[in-house]
């Protein structure tokens, strides 16, 4: 598997710690792994708000049709 090579980023330390909880709590053996983890968690997390904020009495007048 080909990776591509990071970026030098300024990443505030909320960030960094949850990244060490996940790799502590997956043992995963780099940060890296774990930043890659909470980025699965922010997509899923990002998913669940538009879900929550979609129009569901839109789609039920749409589907009495």
């Amino acid at each position: 598997m080909s990776r591509k090579r990071g970026r030098m980023v300024y990443v505030p330390p909320n960030i960094i710690e949850e990244a060490e909880k996940i790799q502590l709590a997956k043992a995963l053996p780099t940060r890296a792994l774990a930043f890659d983890e909470l980025v699965k968690y922010s997509q899923v997390g990002r998913e669940a708000e538009k879900i929550l904020s979609f129009d569901w009495e839109l789609f039920k007048k749409k589907r009495k049709k």
